[in-house]
């Protein structure tokens, strides 16, 4: 109808967002996808896109192509913490160890002590190490696998359940800086 009416662009890119904002509203994630990245594609500084786009590639596991978003993103916006974090989580998911432990690893150490994204990097940097990483120099590898806060003799799955439960938290930590970086 828009099209029909000869619209600009602008007015388009509009009724695709509460489109899919409407399909997210009624639990139709799959297609709501296409068109946050169709809108990214006209405008690509579109925080709402940006970050529902994200977040959908991550809830559906399509982590090969949330790896693809990422290293997009860090070629627009730079090499931000959160979106060394999301790259690097979404090529650990995805398979790609090394190169996730070095993108973590970035994100860990580009970082002040408080910032929320640290500490999340720094839980997932572990896990890569414990998947296979081996990119970050052995000094790092070891204070990445030592946690502090697991001294209870828990087993490496325990733990590794453990990690991936956090990754709910760290999804929140994500939206927070975006919106903070936007």
């Amino acid at each position: 109808m828009l099209r029909a009416a000869k619209a600009p662009k602008d007015d388009l890119h509009v009724g695709k967002h509460a489109l899919a904002d409407e399909l997210l509203r009624v639990g139709e994630q799959e297609r709501a996808l296409p068109y946050y990245l169709d809108i990214l594609s006209n405008d690509p500084l579109h925080p709402v896109a940006r970050q529902n786009a994200a977040s959908l590639l991550w809830t559906l596991g399509r982590w090969a192509e949330a790896a693809t978003f990422f290293d997009g993103q860090i070629k627009i916006f730079g090499r931000r913490p959160s979106l060394l974090y999301g790259y690097g989580r979404s090529l650990l998911e995805s398979g790609e160890f090394d190169k996730a432990g070095a993108y973590l690893h970035e994100a860990m150490t580009s970082t002040s002590a408080t910032d929320p994204v640290k500490g999340v990097a720094e839980r997932y940097l572990a896990l890569a190490f414990k998947r296979g990483a081996r990119s970050v120099s052995p000094e790092r590898q070891r204070s990445a696998r030592s946690n502090p806060s697991d001294t209870s003799g828990i087993g490496r799955r325990s733990r590794e359940v453990r990690l991936v439960r956090q990754s709910r938290q760290a999804d929140g930590v994500l939206a927070a800086c975006w919106e903070r970086q936007t």
